[in-house]
């Protein structure tokens, strides 16, 4: 596995690309200008741009992943997101980004031109190139991955095997440090690739590992890592992919059992297509087809009907199928239902409009102002600078709240980590969890729970409240519609015990860091019931005393876990006087918030109210129990006091 091998490796594969590439890599970037999707150029606050930001961040605030930041992405995730902040990182995000879309596009017209001529094959990359706007970075390197897996088995590309095994290990070792599902679908691909070209498999296998290994490990110290760190970053990867199932994934098309049969049909018609065109294969090669075919189907009901992102599924099954009829020979009806059918599901559930769809002038500008901002370096200052200043005209934060926060330690709860860009002066400082509403599991709720009792605990905590109106109703903005004082609720019972409201208005509340923390909990009782059966919570009249319980028998179970794992749990709810809530099953035996003492409690918008007094647990959807028992253990936790206050 030396350098010399490598190299040489690389020098067979590229003599064996066919003639036709260098034009169709000419296309494929004309094309991925075409179906830029980045549509917006301006920063912008909110959730998910506010972790986009905290990626970019993570890296040039020299923070390690698998302790001071667990996520779904690894220090590499900044790549499949080329957020306007200017300098090398938006830059590397841009390239990367682009030479996926571009090389996605050149497949297009590359299997076209198998079956059409090159003016019908430019059309059909140009429908697939608007297809990225629902096709996130690394969501189209894991087609991209699938569809080059089987024009090797199909041996229409003929790479040496172990160039092969090298460039597959290297491949699969630098997803493992972008994103934690798309690591594991991209690195199974890669590997039964392998195992189904190489002889003996197992020398492929250990090449293969090598080179992951030492690909791995030398882009975790490029990035800044610590090697002890890396145990944290897999445990919080396993952590945050299984209880994504659990906690998210609400379904946003109640009703359309039409789109799971669509999705079925054009599987299995892949499936034909991928057994017709494999008749003649020997037999590891068309066992290796079948087993990528089901990591990516699997992989693609994932995104579309636990995620409920059936457009990319939707986007990523046309470009499969292009794939498998360019190889196989199949009748014009299979090939109508495997091309019409997933564009079909595509446009119905697209959140996009027709217009936007259609709108290729508005890609193009985006793409060449994007690449000018990320390419032409005396620009970053410039970029950066626009940056700041649209995010501070979208924060707003009062001058007074920024001269307390400046130059401490801040952490931002729930999300609005864009706050550290718009202004420099606040050091960000996060939780591991970095957005409280990821705390899926027991595991990371009391990661995050653990800092803020730590002497690393952060300065101060700024905390944003933001509304939605709702049938006429302003009602606070959550994730899923979550209760927000149950995110995390280890850590939001950490942040009562540990931090003071010293500033507030209307959209943020600032927090201050204190010595005082609370005692150990005490047991006020415990009752067990049947779903949708109301509880009364006890009251605890002693002065200064936190209420919290722990839900238990909600989701879990054996049998439960492993329908988690193929689909995803029920929906689960409590119902709070009257007021539901999504709860996430995984947390709520931790001890959630039900009262606080009023000297605890914030001021309006961020006061947590009055006491609970009713507890009602319900479930809805597949798979939703009709006789399950819940247990609630409710417990006074002691508050220190105003007195004990050592801030």
């Amino acid at each position: 596995m030396t350098l010399r091998a490598t190299l040489g490796g690389s020098r067979a594969i590229v003599s064996r690309i066919p003639r036709t590439w260098p034009v169709d890599l000419g296309f494929g970037g004309l094309l991925a200008l075409l179906g830029w999707p980045y549509v917006s150029v301006a920063a912008r606050d909110g959730l998910d741009p506010s972790w986009q930001l905290a990626l970019r961040l993570a890296i040039s605030d020299h923070l390690t992943f698998g302790r001071d930041v667990v996520f779904t992405y690894g220090p590499l995730g900044f790549l499949g997101y080329p957020v306007p902040t200017g300098g090398l990182l938006t830059a590397l995000a841009f390239v990367a980004s682009g030479t996926v879309y571009a090389l996605l596009a050149a497949y297009a017209v590359h299997v076209l031109r198998r079956m059409v001529a090159l003016p019908e094959a430019f059309l059909g990359g140009l429908v697939v190139s608007r297809l990225f706007g629902e096709l996130w970075v690394f969501e189209a390197s894991q087609v991209l991955v699938a569809v080059v897996a089987f024009e090797v088995l199909a041996e229409r590309l003929r790479p040496p095997p172990v160039a092969l095994a090298l460039t597959a290990g290297a491949v699969a070792g630098a997803f493992a440090l972008a994103k934690g599902n798309v690591a594991l679908t991209a690195g199974l691909m890669l590997a039964i690739v392998v195992l189904a070209t190489s002889r003996p498999w197992w020398r492929g296998a250990a090449i293969a590992l090598g080179s992951g290994a030492l690909t791995f490990v030398g882009l975790w110290l490029l990035t800044g890592q610590d090697v002890a760190a890396v145990p944290g970053y897999v445990r919080g990867a396993f952590e945050l992919v299984s209880g994504y199932s659990q906690a998210m994934g609400k379904d946003r098309f109640p009703g359309r059992l039409w789109l799971y049969v669509a999705f079925v049909v054009v599987v299995a018609v892949d499936a034909l297509i991928v057994w017709r065109m494999s008749r003649d294969w020997p037999t590891r090669r068309r066992i290796g087809a079948f087993a990528v075919g089901l990591v990516f189907a699997f992989s693609l009901w994932k995104i579309g009907f636990v995620r409920m992102y059936p457009a990319i599924a939707a986007a990523s099954l046309l470009i499969w199928a292009l794939a498998g009829l360019s190889i196989a020979r199949v009748n014009r009806r299979i090939a109508l239902v495997a091309l019409v059918v997933p564009l079909t599901l595509f446009v119905v559930t697209s959140p996009r409009t027709k217009e936007q769809l259609l709108d290729v002038r508005r890609s193009v500008l985006a793409g060449l102002y994007v690449a000018r901002d990320s390419l032409w370096p005396p620009l970053w200052p410039v970029v950066s600078a626009r940056t700041e200043s649209e995010l501070r005209d979208q924060y707003a934060l009062p001058a007074g709240m920024l001269a307390q926060l400046g130059g401490k330690s801040v952490h931002f709860d729930p999300w609005e980590v864009g706050v550290a860009v718009a202004y420099p002066e606040i050091r960000w400082d996060p939780l591991p969890t970095v957005q409280s509403y990821t705390a899926y599991t027991p595991w990371l709720d009391e990661l995050a729970a653990a800092r803020l009792a730590s002497p690393e605990a952060p300065d101060m905590i700024l905390r944003s409240l933001d509304t939605v109106i709702v049938n006429g109703e302003t009602k606070v903005f959550t994730v899923d519609e979550r209760f927000r004082w149950w995110e995390s609720p280890a850590a939001m019972l950490e942040t009562f015990c540990r931090y003071r409201e010293v500033a507030v208005d209307a959209r943020w509340q600032v927090l201050v860091r204190t010595a005082a923390s609370c005692r150990d909990r005490e047991v006020l009782g415990t009752t067990t019931v049947g779903l949708g059966v109301s509880v009364s919570v006890p009251v605890d009249s002693r002065p200064n005393r936190i209420v919290v319980a722990r839900i238990q028998g909600v989701n879990e179970g054996l049998l439960n876990r492993l329908r988690d794992g193929l689909y995803r749990a029920p929906v689960w709810y409590a119902t709070l006087d009257g007021n539901r809530y999504r709860i996430v099953p995984g947390t709520v035996g931790e001890g959630v918030l039900l009262s606080v003492p009023t000297a605890a409690d914030g001021s309006d918008p961020f006061a947590f109210g009055p006491s609970v007094r009713s507890i009602t647990v319900t479930a809805e959807g597949f798979g939703a129990p009709t006789n399950a028992t819940i247990t609630f253990v409710f417990e006074s936790v002691p508050w220190p006091g105003v007195a004990e206050d050592g801030g």
